[in-house]
């Protein structure tokens, strides 16, 4: 009996780890069919859990306000969702008292599929509701801890729930690890830095900077693997921190396809050829969750919002205020540090929905708070390429010449109103949907020009990986020619470098094919790749599969020895000089 209960605890302790794992991608409901399928499998789990009736309340009435199952016996109501933050606490304990439903449901407690916030200090209990931030917030967690608890009988139940309702234990089939080759041990890692590339073009900070790390569990008596993207700007995306506006060319993010570190030991005695690797993927699911970016060249008074992610970015608003720098002199790039990017704010806007961009034109905005668009117009602007000229010419900080010359070309700053270094500062927060109905609440904190782009012309990057996985599939098979011999005694590694063209999850083994017609199989590994679209188009633009990394090829940039604002200033003089050498022509 204690190895049947043992049994059935691990199996529900690996399905509800995997429910918090999808939720931390923002995939949960890729384990579902639909939010309704969702629904009824939670209803069930917490009924067998806690000995309820709970009842679907959509099923009472559609888009049923704050709750998703209330048991009207015990009255007690639970929302599920993914979003721990506390304004979506917040948000569920205000409508819970703004629909009176505390008229039929003395309780409410709300389930967080994933992690809790340690502390929930801003939440401020309505009156006339009984509810406790520590205890009537539960997250996966607390589920699981109080399933341990349970008797053996009740244990098998939510088993069997697990077992039914979730589509990965019926789909997901690879085949067993293959041991017969006693001698021979593969250990499977992944790289963790990035490889530094030839390009230079690109400047990141640390936290845009992706890595992969690797963990390994034991799930039903066998070896997992599970390789995770990791990178600080998409745990602040998934906290409360405040997104700051970040500066780039093309990419956002310094990117890579996840290269996995093999290592042989060859102790049977014989030698080995490997002749191939066969990736057996058993399932590739999209990953569709928006990633924001909030990028820093606006400029003419428009705030621009791009999605990196690869699903769409529904019944976006920003919450915010329009307030100048409070710096003291014109300079580039003022510091915006001190304003504060949380309520109250005075200004809202209704955005449309959108996939890549959105641009927020603020221009009856700035009018609204004393900017006279008119008189800013009427001179005309300056030209950045003789600012920076006049720089180069007399050994002047460049940047700051070229700032200058994205004004206007007036005498007087007075019909800029309270933005006398031509910044403003947006800050607020942008509220949204992804393509499952998540809500999120995104604090941020982006400056914004009121006159000219900045002219820059940086060169693209390029990237070479081995093999591509489908973003999208189940059962197929992808060949890695391998070229490889082990002697007996031997220790080597190879590495394998792994690509996908979008985000998404793959769930595969590697076969690896040997001479003598022998193969041998890994442990199941589970990947996870963060693809930035911006930069999966560059790949798709300019890598060659199988060519080995640290390859280049083209011509030799002619703007190579220059910085990026030398080579914009000369590119545009030509360009100036073919407009006036045409003109002569005529």
């Amino acid at each position: 009996m204690v190895l049947k209960r043992t049994h059935a605890l691990t199996f529900v302790a690996d399905g509800l780890s995997l429910i918090k794992a999808s939720c931390e991608q923002r995939g949960i409901l890729g384990l579902f069919d639909n939010h309704k399928v969702a629904q009824h499998f939670f209803c069930q789990l917490l009924n067998a859990a806690y000995g309820l009736e709970l009842v679907e309340m959509d099923r009472i009435q559609d888009n049923f306000p704050a709750i998703d199952l209330g048991d009207f016996n015990a009255k007690i109501a639970y929302q599920i969702t993914a979003t721990k933050r506390g304004d979506k606490v917040q948000n569920a304990l205000d409508t819970f008292i703004r629909h009176q439903l505390n008229e039929k449901f003395t309780s409410l407690r709300i389930l967080i599929l994933g992690d809790r916030q340690q502390t929930y200090n801003r939440v401020k209990v309505p009156q006339g509701l009984l509810f406790s931030v520590d205890s009537d917030i539960i997250d996966i967690g607390n589920l699981l801890t109080h399933i341990a608890t349970l008797d053996t009988v009740r244990i098998e139940e939510i088993q069997k729930i697990l077992n039914q309702e979730m589509k990965f234990q019926s789909q997901i089939k690879l085949s067993p690890s293959d041991t017969c080759l006693n001698g021979l041990n593969i250990d499977i890692g992944v790289l963790r830095e990035p490889p530094e590339e030839s390009d230079k073009s690109e400047t990141f900070t640390n936290d845009r900077v992706l890595r992969y790390v690797i963990s390994k569990d034991k799930i039903n008596d066998e070896q997992q693997v599970i390789i995770t993207p990791q990178m600080d700007y998409l745990s602040c995306l998934r906290g409360t921190a405040t997104v700051e506006a970040i500066s780039y060319f093309y990419n956002p993010f310094k990117c890579q396809y996840p290269c996995l570190d093999i290592t042989f030991v060859n102790n049977t005695g014989s030698s080995l050829a490997i002749s191939e690797a066969v990736f057996e993927i058993a399932e590739s699911v999209p990953d569709v969750s928006p990633v924001i970016v909030f990028k820093d060249d606006n400029a003419k008074m428009r705030l621009v919002i791009r999605n990196e992610g690869w699903g769409s970015v529904r019944n976006p608003v920003i919450k915010c205020n329009v307030l100048p720098t409070g710096a003291l002199e014109i300079r580039p790039n003022p510091s915006i540090d001190h304003i504060s990017a949380f309520e109250p704010y005075t200004q809202s806007f209704q955005l449309p929905d959108f996939e890549d961009l959105v641009s927020l034109d603020l221009e009856s905005t700035f009018a609204a708070l004393g900017v006279d668009l008119a008189a800013i117009q009427m001179p005309g602007f300056r030209e950045q390429y003789s600012y920076v000229s006049h720089a180069m010419e007399h050994g002047l900080d460049k940047e700051l010449w070229q700032h200058y010359g994205r004004f206007p070309d007036s005498e007087s700053d007075a019909a800029w109103g309270p933005f006398p270094d031509g910044y403003a500062v947006v800050a607020g927060v942008l509220q949204y949907n992804d393509d499952v109905g998540a809500a999120y609440s995104l604090p941020f904190r982006v400056r914004v020009f009121l006159f000219q782009n900045k002219i820059t012309l940086p060169r693209p990057p390029s990237y070479k990986y081995h093999i591509m996985l489908e973003p999208e599939g189940k059962k197929y098979e992808v060949f890695c020619p391998v070229s490889h011999s082990l002697q007996s005694g031997e220790v080597d590694r190879i590495h394998i470098r792994v690509g996908c063209l979008r985000s998404a999850q793959h769930k595969f083994r590697i076969r690896w094919r040997m001479n003598g017609g022998r193969e041998v199989t890994s442990s199941p590994i589970t990947l996870k790749h963060f693809v930035p679209k911006q930069w999966s188009k560059k790949r798709q633009a300019l890598v060659e599969v199988g060519a080995p990394d640290g390859e280049t090829q083209g011509h030799a940039d002619p703007f190579q020895s220059m910085g990026c604002i030398e080579a914009s200033i000369l590119s545009t003089a030509l360009m100036h000089q073919a407009l006036r050498d045409q003109k002569h022509e005529k």
